[in-house]
């Protein structure tokens, strides 16, 4: 169902309701960043800028989110000094996945 109210732009409250619950499987959670890639980038943007940031996050929503970061970024996502410190160290002590995600982000951005 969710993935049917994905082109729908009166959803995205409730994609981004969605993607900040983390009392959502995970999985759900991925499909809402996707929806809200395709109706709301901008919000997208800033949820999956907060929840790299976010030590409690699940490791598999994390990763999602620095992906879309890095696929869908921009001149700002380039000079966000904050967030480039956060995904080196992410590179070298987080999770293999997340440590994944983080390279590929730091090769598209990084110095």
């Amino acid at each position: 169902a969710l993935r049917l109210l994905a082109a729908d732009a009166n959803a995205a409250p409730m994609f981004e309701k969605i993607l900040r619950d983390k009392d959502e499987p995970s999985e759900i959670r991925q499909i809402a960043a996707a929806a809200l890639e395709a109706i709301k980038p901008e919000k997208l943007k800033a949820y999956a800028r907060e929840i790299v940031f976010d030590p409690s996050e699940d490791d598999e929503v994390r990763a999602t989110c620095l992906t879309a970061l890095t696929q869908f970024g921009d001149a700002t996502t380039a000079e966000d000094e904050a967030l480039l410190k956060r995904v080196e160290r992410l590179s070298g002590t987080a999770s293999t996945q997340i440590k994944k995600s983080a390279r590929q982000f730091l090769s598209k951005y990084g110095r």
